[in-house]
């Protein structure tokens, strides 16, 4: 394996410092045998990572082998794990991030605003987040539930619900639209309304779960999550207790292509804990104030919380020069904003391998990949800073944990 390694050898009364960058050569100009070094020594002797005979080497982890008198040493350089910025004829590529198509499920039911007004502050805090510069670039859709309607039957229908009442858009271009949605919305304070009476949770979740799995099935480059956003347990329809919610949103979260959700609690409300997990974030619930007083300031930072978290750290594959890359020889680097070295990241076998692994990778398919997919501590690390850049080299040995 091909290492850079910096290291200082002396012999002779004579100190040289050696560094191998990618291909080795020896003394004389000529390639030497991949990972090791050949140079002439000095009448003195090197030990393998300490010091014996006439001479005395820094260990650096590698073997040193001499003899006397003008003979040769050898050095062979060991890997270093987590090293960065492999110089062994590495390609370099700048890792292109998979982009991010959310669909917004929201509860409009009567509760929203019979005692306090919570609809206004959730809708100005959704404006505010489609407007926001930072969330150009994600596609966003938006749906309520229940569906308005006097007939329960209809309410409780998944159909009713598999077409966004703002269909899936990019930001900042879909801003207009959603901000009109929402501005269409308008309740009354203490007034309920029959045709917004219930929660049909796992109707409406499933429709707009169906509507989302068929986008990202004709969009495939994309990564897809749902954001649950209620402040009520589920009411009415048949099959809409909390745990048919439950194995509704987990039955997407395996599916294929797999679609995670964030779930927002508007006030206090049972069982989202269950939602939460069924959602496969690793995110618990977000519960924002119910009161209305700071409803949209903790609204808004959740949805802050959840873009950062949402926005997928699975990167394409590059292609090589020969087309697919060796997945052996592939590697990931990490570059912080503020000019910080490199990190190299270390790939695990799997997502179950992430755990107690920091600074760590792994193939979406280990047998085929097509994205590298940064474990979840690594994401989140990576996801505090903004400028951050991650590269992908491909050509020289995987470093693995």
């Amino acid at each position: 394996m091909k290492r850079d390694t910096a290291f200082w050898l002396k012999g002779g009364g004579v100190a040289f410092h050696v560094a191998t960058l990618g291909v080795l050569y020896s003394a004389c100009g000529q390639p030497a045998a991949e990972g090791r070094l050949s140079l002439p020594s000095f009448g003195g002797a090197s030990a393998s990572g300490g010091a014996s005979g006439g001479g005395t080497a820094a260990p650096v982890g590698g073997s040193v082998s001499t003899g006397t008198g003008g003979s040769q040493i050898t050095i062979t350089s060991q890997p270093v794990a987590g090293q960065a910025n492999m110089t062994c004829g590495a390609d370099s590529h700048e890792a292109m991030q998979k982009p991010l198509a959310m669909y917004l499920l929201v509860d409009q039911s009567n509760s929203m605003t019979d005692m306090q007004d919570k609809w206004t502050p959730v809708a100005s805090a959704l404006k505010a987040f489609v407007s926001d510069p930072v969330s150009a670039g994600i596609k966003v859709a938006v749906g309520y539930f229940p569906f308005s309607s006097l007939d329960v039957t209809v309410k409780c229908t998944v159909s009713q619900y598999a077409a966004p009442d703002v269909a899936m858009g990019l930001l900042p271009d879909n801003s207009a639209a959603v901000v009109a949605s929402l501005d269409a919305k308008v309740f009354p304070v203490g007034m309920r309304a029959d045709e917004r009476g219930s929660t049909p949770t796992r109707p409406a979740f499933e429709g707009a779960a169906s509507y989302l799995t068929g986008w990202l099935q004709q969009n495939p480059d994309h990564v897809g999550v749902m954001v649950l956003a209620t402040d009520g347990e589920p009411t009415q329809c048949t099959t809409n207790l909390a745990q048919d919610v439950v194995n509704a949103i987990g039955k997407v979260a395996m599916g294929t292509p797999p679609v995670q959700t964030f779930v927002i609690g508007i006030g206090s409300v049972g069982n989202l804990a269950n939602f939460a997990q069924a959602g496969g974030t690793g995110h618990a619930p977000f519960i924002v104030d119910g009161t209305g007083a700071n409803t949209q300031a903790e609204f808004l930072a959740a949805m802050q919380t959840i873009r950062g978290a949402a926005l997928p750290c699975i990167y394409t594959l590059p292609t090589s020069a020969n087309g697919r890359p060796d997945p052996n020889k592939v590697n990931v680097d990490y570059e912080a904003g503020s000019g910080a070295a490199s990190v190299g990241l270390v790939r695990v076998a799997d997502k179950n391998a992430c755990t107690g692994s920091p600074n760590s990778w792994y193939y979406d398919n280990p047998s085929n990949p097509t994205s590298v997919v940064l474990c979840p501590d690594t994401c989140a690390q990576i996801g505090k800073d903004q400028k951050a850049r991650v590269s992908i080299a491909l050509g020289c040995d995987t470093r693995v944990r």
